[in-house]
């Protein structure tokens, strides 16, 4: 009866009951609590499946709606924020200085449901941003740098951030940008594998951008030079004229 009454909760979906058998059935006990346990975890590695993959599709519609890269990059950390129910973030690009260098600047800004006009600028190795830039490589910290920036919120004032997450996003080999995610809370390892794994996906789009940008401009300095060329044409013509 004990048994049957399990089996009829598990099956209703409740996988946190438990079961207490008579003593000489341990063997039995156990056996019916490992196959809860299994039935909870292969639960659990499809909803965060389903998660998985709901977040890369919702991204994918993100990446394909803008067309311009500050646009694109302030929707981008918007959807990051919310997926991952951050406070706070920022996006950057890397872009060259007026010093022909590889420098880094903010795109976007997005703190307690708001978006924040400013503007800053890193140089490799400078701050975590800069040091992730250099590097190459993630950084997740539950330790908060004393000099770190945040924002104050009218509903819970000035608690800073317990954890930080800052990602570059890299495509073939090649660095096109960052995601910093501020949380009041630690991130978990599924949400901290989602942006790592989404990464790519953001570069990539960011990549083609600038290629289409570039393509813009040459298009664009190819028909001032056709224009110029009509002119100088014109000109000639009048004055072979004239001669």
């Amino acid at each position: 009866n004990q048994v049957r009454a399990f089996a009829e909760k598990v099956g209703d979906g409740n996988l946190d009951t438990g079961i207490q058998l008579d003593q000489g059935d341990e063997a039995l006990s156990t056996a019916i609590i490992r196959m809860r346990d299994n039935l909870r975890k292969s639960v659990l590695e499809e909803q965060n499946r389903q998660w998985t993959v709901e977040g890369v599709a919702k991204l994918g519609e993100v990446l394909r709606a803008w067309a311009k890269k500050e646009e694109l990059a302030f929707h981008i950390l918007v959807f990051l924020l919310k997926k991952v129910n951050a406070a706070q973030g920022a996006f950057y690009f890397i872009e060259e200085t007026p010093e022909g260098k590889a420098g880094i600047r903010m795109a976007a800004c997005y703190a307690f449901n708001r978006k924040k006009f400013l503007e800053k600028q890193f140089k490799f190795g400078e701050g975590l941003v800069g040091q992730v830039a250099l590097e190459k490589l993630p950084v997740y910290r539950t330790e908060i740098p004393p000099n770190y920036s945040y924002f104050t919120s009218g509903l819970i004032g000035a608690k800073k951030p317990d954890s930080l997450l800052i990602v570059p996003l890299i495509s073939n080999e090649n660095l096109y940008g960052l995601v910093e995610l501020a949380s009041l809370q630690e991130l978990k390892p599924l949400e901290i594998d989602f942006i790592n794994a989404v990464g790519p996906l953001i570069a990539q789009t960011i990549f083609n951008l600038n290629v289409n940008e570039h393509t813009s401009r040459l298009l664009d300095q190819v028909n001032k030079s056709h224009q110029l060329m009509q002119e100088l044409l014109a000109t000639a013509s009048e004055v072979i004229t004239i001669y």
